[in-house]
């Protein structure tokens, strides 16, 4: 895959232009002494490994050099080989040859869009017993995402998510619903989940979240008047919640606002993206005043409001070590829901690219997947019907019924 392609456009700057180039004899450069290979099934493309790549090469653009390479960063599959050294050493790494296993790669031209994957055996994590491979590619950035965000936020075990009241405002392609709120419902029952949205721009149904995603509440509001609905109801539930999610606010003042909820001691996680989230050409001055902005926001909550509010911003740049472990485990002890969003069809990469890219949050899906190779049935290793996934395809945009199976 060849993203060097940088083009000035007079409206909007420089523009990431993509050529895919299909080399059945490509090698991939790897350490024989640390890389493990990896037979890849899937892989998927998230905006904000597309934020990164732009960035980098517009920064290759004013140095007059180009950048070459296989993209994606996650990974799902199979191992094919492990270097010498480390076939005899299980403590150092506990892994087979044929054994299921996913990741992140710590580069950002991975070589995940790829049969074969160079991975460093550090990188390497067992994938969910119960999760087609063809689907695991899809997650590890967002949960090693979440894994940061809640370790930001002081939660440091799954115990302390417990008997929790937690408010997703939001359920864009930010907002993380699809992978936490079933979690949360899985780690504890009791855990109270409570969805304030905007049906206009909904891509899960009322239905969807509360028989699939476990979801207790939700409060739906009027497109025209969600600013004035909203600031009701977060003032009826005010200082109510442990957790908020919130991909909704996009400025200080709202950030503020929408930290009524929290109770003492709780987190506020705001899931939009701070550097580029206005515009997806970020000069370096801006980048530059990103910790003075995060600063700001937190002294005027804490001059706000007299208890103590975990504020943690969206950490997804932070991401520099794989920690699907922790995953693997909880996802193999539940059917968890494997939504399927086909908004429109992908016709060509350009347009993969330019779908991640978009900036209508509330309306775009998370992730784009890209399926490899599908994993048989009969090659996965079932440990219990009842831990199956549950597979919902998305309605329609403007029709919200659907069939799960």
């Amino acid at each position: 895959l060849d993203t060097a392609q940088m083009e000035a456009d007079d409206n909007d700057g420089p523009t990431l232009h993509v050529d895919l180039t299909i080399e059945n004899d490509h090698a991939a450069k790897y350490d024989p002494y640390k890389d493990v290979i990896v037979r890849n099934y899937s892989s998927c493309l998230t905006v904000c490994e597309t934020e990164s790549m732009i960035t980098a090469q517009r920064t290759k653009l004013t140095r007059n050099t180009t950048t070459h390479g296989v993209i994606g960063q996650t990974f799902a599959g199979t191992i094919e080989y492990i270097p010498e050294r480390l076939k005899h050493d299980k403590k150092t790494f506990p892994y087979c040859i044929g054994d299921r296993v996913w990741g992140i790669s710590p580069k950002l031209f991975g070589h995940c869009w790829s049969d074969y994957v160079p991975i460093p055996y550090k990188s390497i994590a067992s994938a969910p017993t119960n999760i087609p491979l063809h689907f695991c590619g899809l997650y590890p950035l967002q949960f090693g995402t979440l894994a940061t965000l809640l370790k930001f936020g002081k939660i440091h075990d799954w115990k302390q998510i417990q008997n929790q009241k937690i408010y997703f405002i939001g359920t864009g392609r930010r907002s993380m619903i699809s992978t936490f709120a079933p979690l949360l419902k899985h780690i504890d029952a009791s855990n109270q989940i409570i969805v304030i949205d905007d049906k206009r721009y909904s891509r899960v149904s009322e239905s969807i979240l509360r028989t699939y995603l476990g979801v207790d509440d939700y409060y739906e509001l009027d497109h025209d008047e969600d600013a004035q609905q909203l600031s009701a109801m977060i003032a009826e539930h005010t200082a109510q919640a442990d957790i908020v999610v919130d991909s909704w606010a996009m400025d200080r003042a709202e950030i503020v606002s929408n930290c009524q909820l929290c109770k003492a001691n709780s987190v506020y996680i705001w899931l939009q993206n701070h550097v580029t989230q206005y515009n997806k050409n970020v000069s370096w001055k801006t980048a530059l005043q990103t910790t003075k902005y995060i600063a700001e926001i937190v002294r005027e909550i804490r001059s706000t409001y007299q208890h103590n509010i975990r504020f943690v911003p969206n950490l997804e740049s932070a991401l520099k070590s794989n920690v699907c472990d922790e995953f693997s485990a909880v996802l193999s002890e539940m059917s968890f829901p494997i939504l399927v969003d086909k908004m429109y069809d992908l016709d060509d990469v350009q347009n993969a690219f330019d779908y991640a890219f978009h900036h209508e949050d509330t309306a775009l899906g998370e992730h784009i997947g890209v399926v490899i190779e599908k994993e048989k049935s009969a090659d996965m290793p079932w440990c219990d019907e009842q831990f199956k996934p549950s597979m919902i395809k998305l309605p329609a945009i403007g029709d919200h019924n659907t069939a799960a199976k």
